[in-house]
């Protein structure tokens, strides 16, 4: 399931996807189960010839040990392809097919158009709800790399979002980093900070987020260079915050103090921006951690 595509799956009939997933599990089932029949038979004549087989290697040892040092790197290598993996245990996104609204629940203007060097990215405006990866909304703990440019204020993605109104946001300026979060459509700004990084208007830098626990964690890869730019636990249940909200006229009603609960315990990722901020986003893909 790694190597197709997510929005592959996600563009057939729901009876053609599991009998799909079933098909490829069953093949990846029966590779497994040779390599283990393999390995039993390779292991029969060494146990008839014990003893010679172990005056061989008395006697070759660096031999014998570098040829069990080769094997086990050439398993390490093979063994993920061949080991059954959940579907839905990863996602990519490429927009060859446009903005797939049964991939992505979004508000706003979202819309893909050539780059440089005519590959399709998605561009996001005037999207003050933003948009979420449907496939991963039961996600937890996951890794998301993808690719983005500033093309007007910030670029902003979205972890943890249960919903659209319900999210952990960090937004990405030329100059500072902003995590915020969004809990029954109202926002709370954690913090605003320099980042000291070398981001420019319109040109390409790549994004790892990982999300573990409590714990949020964000490199930003440019000129060459990795960047721990943003660790915290910032994620997970938090106290309930006093908010007030008026009601009626501006000069008149009434106000009512609200206290809004906030947990960002599960949840997909996607992108948000708001007005006339402006950014394109890229080769995206997302790994579920367990």
């Amino acid at each position: 399931m790694a190597d197709i595509p997510n929005q592959i799956v996600e563009n057939i009939f729901p009876e053609e996807r599991n009998r799909l997933v079933t098909f490829l599990k069953r093949q990846k089932r029966n590779l497994r189960a040779w390599l283990i029949a393999l390995i039993l038979v390779a292991l029969l004549p060494i146990l008839y010839n014990f003893l010679d087989v172990l005056r061989v290697v008395l006697f070759n040892f660096q031999t014998v040990f570098d040829s069990v040092l080769l094997v086990w790197i050439v398993t390490l290598v093979v063994l993920p392809f061949i080991w059954p993996q959940k579907p839905g245990d990863t996602f990519s996104e490429n927009f060859r097919a446009g903005v797939n609204p049964r991939i992505w629940e979004y508000e706003g203007s979202w819309h893909t158009e050539l780059d440089e060097n005519g590959k399709p990215v998605l561009n996001v405006t005037n999207s003050e709800l933003g948009g979420l990866a449907i496939p991963c909304l039961s996600w937890t703990d996951f890794e998301l790399q993808f690719e983005t440019r500033i093309m007007k204020a910030c670029t902003a993605w979205m972890v943890r979002a249960s919903s659209l109104n319900d999210c952990f946001m960090v937004q990405l300026t030329t100059d500072l980093i902003r995590p915020h979060i969004r809990a029954s459509g109202l926002w709370e700004v954690i913090s605003s900070e320099p980042h000291g990084l070398p981001i420019k208007v319109s040109e390409w830098f790549s994004v790892r987020t990982l999300v573990r626990g409590a714990w949020i964690t964000v490199y930003i890869f440019i000129n060459g260079k990795e960047h721990l730019t943003l660790q915290q636990r910032l994620l997970g249940a938090r106290p309930a915050v006093p908010v007030e909200i008026h009601v009626g006229d501006q000069g008149s009603g009434k106000t009512f103090l609200h206290f809004l609960a906030i947990s960002t315990r599960i949840g997909s990722f996607g992108f948000r921006l708001f007005g006339e901020e402006t950014a394109q986003f890229r080769n995206i893909k997302a790994y579920r951690l367990r």
